[in-house]
């Protein structure tokens, strides 16, 4: 996974370990996978976001800010600064 800079913002993308299959899952930067794999934590716009990492639809966590998430080991909660 990587965080691509543009004119209009912060894009995430997922691309295999041999750098193909490079696609974009949506907005945002500071990305951190769920233990399992299946979900990424992100910032956007100064709050706490998740995505499936197939990509799909968006949950807002936070609404006072926050960045930096990180998963607990067990995968139910997330870490973040604020």
């Amino acid at each position: 996974m990587y965080t691509r800079v543009t004119g209009s913002g912060y894009e995430l993308w997922i691309v295999n370990a041999d750098g193909s299959g490079a696609t974009k899952i949506g907005g945002g930067f500071d990305p951190s996978w769920s233990p399992n794999a299946d979900t990424i934590a992100y910032t956007l716009d100064g709050e706490i976001y998740t995505i499936s990492s197939s990509g799909g639809s968006v949950t807002k966590l936070t609404t006072q800010g926050g960045d930096n998430p990180a998963w607990s080991p067990d995968g139910t909660k997330i870490a973040y600064a604020r």
